[in-house]
């Protein structure tokens, strides 16, 4: 869970230091993944969407999903 914090607010952080000429990053990410990553290509605007918000929210949701599934049952 740390990892995914501290990922978020340095990904958070970055794109305010984008240099101004540089292409948007869906852009950049389109163009590198279009031909070997065809999954993530038809992704990029999920995955570069600037709500952080929803973006962290839906993370962290995952992350305790897959955490409550793996979770053993409790004999009763």
């Amino acid at each position: 869970m740390l990892d995914d914090v501290l990922g978020f607010t340095l990904e958070e952080q970055s794109l305010g230091a984008r240099d101004a000429q540089a292409p948007p990053v869906a852009e950049q990410m389109r163009a590198l993944a279009t031909s070997r990553f065809p999954h993530v290509a038809r992704a990029v605007e999920a995955l570069v969407d600037p709500d952080f918000d929803a973006r962290f929210t839906f993370g962290l949701e995952l992350l305790l999903a897959g955490v409550r599934a793996r979770k053993p049952s409790r004999a009763r």
